[in-house]
């Protein structure tokens, strides 16, 4: 039938698929026979004529059908086939529900596709942005490297003519070892000091400086006269003898009243200073303290010989015999009771049945304040004012 068809080549295919096994026959009676004999799809000339007529009385019995069908129905039967019908539109509904969900799932695969594409290229963005900048670094550094050699090089000056020469011959690899070498020999200047030239520059500016010094000495020598140099030594000497006599004045006042204070304190003891004069009176001059709690001359001690509470009691004595001659305008004691035994705790703090340590400190503090800081009872019973401290909490009240 193919043949005898007019259409255009591209259509080709179509037209095969269509009409590729479909012949004309002469008549109806052979082209049955033809169909069920060889399995071709038949057809007659007088096909076309009858066509219209036939598809007209084939709509005509499907009516009059349709029409003998629905009144014959039972009323069941049409409810039923009106739940098929229904069935059949949600069936639809469905089908195209599910079509699109999965449209959808099918763009959502394809997105996770490109997003994973994409997480993967980041992450390897990220490793070549590492590396890039790993080797950046070491640009850098190269490039640091490169500038302080020739610096170095900049500083090492032009190279002379002779060197130049002498090694104008050799290749890379003697340079080399000839730099090994000298390695080697420098080696052994490594615990020179480095500082020598800075130190011999300063001793010579010294040095200068002194001699200078030396020279306007000489020079005013040269203009005082012997008569003015007599003078001036004589008032030295007599400003030194001043001098002398005014710590040993002081010296006396303050022996006398560390005596007095102690053996108020200590009424059966004893205690003096001495002073121990060398050849040069001001630079060899040592002053000790020697006393005994016993009373015993036999039992005299220095300080090194004395436990703590004694060389507290003594300490005190002693400041307090320097009140007396110079007052301070107050004093400050931190716990000075602390390394006291009982007896001589009782004697500082007034408890005693000689002098009270609280009399002496009201006595004294006519020309000065005495501030004191105890955990001891018996400074607090005799104390004009009384300011506690408590800790709570890690803070102080």
């Amino acid at each position: 039938m193919i043949d005898i068809l007019s259409f255009n080549e591209e259509y080709m295919p179509a037209f095969q698929l269509v009409f590729g096994r479909t012949l004309i026959c002469q008549n109806l009676d052979s082209a049955i026979e033809i169909a069920k004999r060889e399995g071709f799809d038949c057809i007659t000339l007088d096909g076309s004529k009858d066509c219209q007529s036939t598809r007209m009385a084939i709509s005509s019995l499907r009516s009059e059908l349709g029409t003998e069908l629905s009144s014959q129905l039972a009323l069941d039967d049409q409810i039923e086939i009106n739940k098929m019908n229904k069935m059949i539109q949600d069936a639809s509904s469905e089908s195209k529900h599910v079509l699109s969900q999965r449209t959808a799932v099918g763009y959502n695969l394809k997105l996770m596709s490109v997003q994973a594409k994409e997480k993967e290229m980041r992450e390897k963005i990220e490793v070549v942005a590492k590396e890039l900048d790993k080797i950046s670094s070491k640009y850098k550094l190269i490039v640091k490297r490169k500038e302080e050699c020739v610096s170095k090089i900049q500083k090492l000056g032009a190279l002379p003519s002779e060197a130049y020469e002498s090694n104008q011959n050799q290749n890379q690899r003697q340079l080399f070892a000839a730099l090994e070498e000298c390695n080697s020999q420098l080696k052994q200047y490594t615990h020179v000091n480095k500082k020598a030239l800075d130190q011999f520059v300063d001793f010579t500016s010294q040095r200068e400086h002194l001699l200078n010094r030396k020279e306007d000495v000489d020079k005013s020598y040269q203009v005082i006269n012997f008569s003015t140099i007599l003078a001036i030594t004589d008032l030295i000497n007599s400003l030194n003898i001043r001098k002398f006599d005014a710590i040993n004045y002081t010296f006396l006042q303050v022996s006398e009243h560390f005596t007095e204070i102690f053996k108020q304190l200590v009424p059966q003891g004893n205690a003096i200073l001495v002073m121990k004069k060398g050849s040069d009176v001001f630079d060899n001059t040592q002053v000790f303290i020697v006393v005994s709690f016993s009373g015993n001359s036999a039992d005299m001690r220095d300080m090194h010989q004395l436990s703590g509470g004694q060389k507290s009691l003594v300490a005190l004595t002693f400041i307090f015999a320097i009140q007396k001659c110079d007052p301070a305008p107050f004093y400050l004691f931190d716990e000075i009771d602390q390394a006291l035994d009982p007896q001589h705790r009782k004697a500082v703090s007034g408890s005693s049945e000689f002098m009270l340590f609280s009399e002496m400190i009201e006595k004294l503090s006519e020309n000065a304040q005495f501030i004191t800081t105890t955990f001891r009872p018996e400074f607090i019973e005799n104390s004009d004012k009384i300011y506690g401290v408590s800790f709570r909490n890690k803070v102080e009240f």
